[in-house]
């Protein structure tokens, strides 16, 4: 999450050395919470809960830093730095977070959230500093929050984001969760207790999606109750290989269609060409794309047949 804790700052608590084990002090002075918490600069969607920190002062750095030994001691390998991104952006406290992971080595993934208002020129300024960034805001399992994911992905791929140098070789932009299987509702207090809202073909969409954009995968259902068909949608080959090796990702501009029709095209690793249609409509339509429109947006590519899977 964003900086301090509200909890913490208002208990004027101490801050970690975390190079003599004692409360840090700087010329005979003793930091604590309130000397580095920024009350005014809450976090948006939790503004009882935590507040930015001053990252200009050595302490709020050292405060950050004794944070992120914590997570490294208890084994932890991925953090999803909440309340910094979108609309709640605070670059400072991300390059400080960045840092600390480059210069400690740790083998800690680094994502960065929320992903409302975000933009491709806005993304631009905090890609070499992460692994991932959130680009929408929470999706659940709505055909709504799919169906806007698409203008959100068509882009960001336009400004070739889509695996932009990050902080370990590549950062990806992130479409959210993949609400399937078994689920709770947003903001419920109880466990998982009912199957996603999306019907079968929405949840292949919605896969489909994220793996031809090359958004990361992150299940949000309870593995503990995983179905045989979300397994297999979850698990299938030809996803995970477009996902983890296709490029050349983009929206398909050439097809004739019947109402709102949206496509997607990327290269595979062997030279295959991946073209996925997607419907939005509630009805089924008729959509066709030439051969030779798929040589306009992939040129210098032979097409000389086509199969489906």
């Amino acid at each position: 999450m964003r900086g301090i804790s509200t909890q913490a700052y208002n208990a004027n608590t101490p801050i970690l050395d975390i190079k003599t084990g004692r409360a840090y002090e700087e010329s005979g002075r003793l930091y604590t919470a309130k000397d580095i918490g920024f009350p005014g600069r809450p976090c948006s969607w939790m503004q009882n809960g935590f507040m930015a920190v001053n990252t200009t002062m050595k302490a709020g750095r050292v405060f950050l830093w004794s944070l992120y030994e914590q997570y490294a001691d208890w084994g932890v390998d991925f953090v999803k730095h909440d309340c910094v991104f979108g609309d709640d952006l605070d670059l400072d406290e991300i390059k400080t977070v960045s840092s600390i992971l480059r210069i400690r080595r740790q083998d800690i993934l680094y994502s960065v959230s929320p992903g409302t208002s975000v933009t491709p020129a806005m993304a631009k300024n905090v890609t070499e500093l992460v692994d991932m960034y959130r680009i929408s805001g929470n999706v659940w399992d709505l055909s709504g929050d799919v169906a806007a994911a698409f203008d959100v992905a068509r882009n960001f791929a336009a400004a070739n984001m889509i695996g932009s140098e990050g902080l370990r070789g590549k950062s990806w932009a992130d479409l959210d969760m993949l609400p399937l299987g078994w689920l709770g509702y947003p903001g419920s207090q109880q466990g998982p207790y009912r199957n996603s809202n999306l019907n079968p073909d929405g949840q292949r969409s919605q896969m489909t999606l994220w793996a031809i954009t090359k958004s990361p995968l992150m299940f949000g259902g309870d593995v503990r109750n995983l179905d045989d068909a979300t397994h297999n949608l979850l698990t299938n080959p030809m996803l995970l290989e477009m996902n983890s090796f296709s490029t050349n990702n983009k929206e398909f501009p050439y097809a004739t269609v019947d109402g709102r029709i949206r496509l997607w095209i990327a290269t595979g690793r062997s030279g295959e060409v991946y073209v996925a249609f997607f419907n939005l409509n509630p009805q089924m339509v008729k959509v066709s794309a030439q051969l030779s429109d798929l040589a306009k947006t992939l040129p210098g590519r032979s097409f000389n047949s086509c199969y489906q899977v």
